[in-house]
């Protein structure tokens, strides 16, 4: 009898843990999954990296100096549109509020704001241990 009582105890614990972990009114939406950067090449993480999360804005009219990232860059839009330029083809990339991208890696780009509101956006950088920023200028820019 005792060991029914202890199995039941189990199973009522079990269920409420169940229960507790139940998503309802949780939605979960893939925005993008992708193996390569906005112009099609391989993403390629350093060993055990070093994870960098900011949030930029850019005014309406104003534009990022010209730059590379020696390492992966991702890039989500929370506002706004941002117009990526890729300097060596001068092929443009709109991204609207809600989309992501992997950018270009090593290749002189810019960004800017073309449209009459800011551009908000999140960028995460995969970085080598001890680097601490994943930009590079470009001289005179």
């Amino acid at each position: 009898m005792k060991r029914i009582f202890w199995i039941a105890c189990s199973l009522a614990a079990t269920i409420a843990q169940a229960r507790a972990m139940d998503t309802t009114g949780v939605v979960s939406t893939p925005i993008v999954q992708t193996r390569t950067t906005n112009i099609g090449q391989p993403i390629d993480v350093p060993a055990h990296p070093t994870v960098i999360v900011s949030q930029t804005t850019i005014a309406p009219g104003a534009r990022i100096r010209s730059h590379k990232h020696p390492w992966p860059h991702y890039v989500y839009v929370v506002e706004g549109t941002l117009t990526v330029v890729d300097e060596t083809t001068g092929k443009t990339f709109a991204i609207k509020s809600g989309g992501f991208f992997a950018e270009m890696t090593d290749r002189w780009h810019h960004g800017e704001n073309r449209g009459g509101t800011p551009v908000r956006l999140v960028a995460i950088d995969q970085v080598p241990e001890g680097v601490t920023r994943n930009m590079v200028m470009k001289p005179g820019s």
